[in-house]
């Protein structure tokens, strides 16, 4: 396992604005830091910051969507409406 380095430290410092703006520019080689960045911070950030977090991760690829799940809110709730079978509703 390699030890910290300063760049390491520097990483975890930027601002989230930046973080998601590296995110959204795909030709910037930085999405994935951006992506690994942002999962890790996400539970400490402000309510507006974590929408849009949430949006641009559900616009995002098939990856970035399914993993978009596990960082919203109600994680159990979810998993337990999941599991329960789909009643489709019908007319009248």
């Amino acid at each position: 396992m390699r030890g910290k380095t300063q760049h390491d430290e520097g990483r975890r410092n930027r601002p989230i604005a930046t973080l998601i703006e590296w995110y959204t520019d795909k030709k910037s080689g930085k999405v994935s830091d951006a992506r690994q960045e942002i999962k890790r911070r996400f539970d400490g950030l402000d309510w507006e910051q974590q929408k849009q977090i949430m949006s641009l991760f559900l616009d995002g690829c098939k990856t970035d969507r399914q993993g978009a799940l596990p960082l919203g809110p109600h994680k159990a709730e979810r998993k337990c409406l999941a599991e329960e079978p789909f009643i489709q509703a019908t007319s009248i």
